[in-house]
């Protein structure tokens, strides 16, 4: 049997310490994220930026496909829409 001092003597040190050995787990925890956090700030950040590319591209080619010498504007001004919009969607498509 363990002697009553040393139960007292556990149960005393291990109600003292239990929020010292809880703020070390969490601090070393926190330190242990920081890498990977940074990882996915980086990817985030890398995303946001190649679609925003993407999205600049996209309204370059837009604005190529919609202008004065595009067959799209040729049919517009002749009256007919729906060709105009079928050519405005072969050169959307066109690399």
């Amino acid at each position: 049997m363990i002697p009553l001092f040393v139960k007292n003597f556990l149960l005393d040190n291990s109600r003292k310490y239990i929020l010292a050995f809880i703020s070390s787990f969490s601090i070393g925890a926190l330190i242990g994220a920081i890498p990977h956090t940074y990882k996915f700030i980086e990817n985030y950040k890398m995303e946001r930026l190649i679609k925003k590319e993407i999205k600049l591209q996209l309204k370059k080619k837009e604005e190529k496909c919609k202008d004065k010498n595009s067959d799209y504007a040729k049919f517009v001004d002749i009256g007919f829409p729906k060709t105009a919009i079928s050519k405005f969607n072969v050169c959307m498509q066109e690399k």
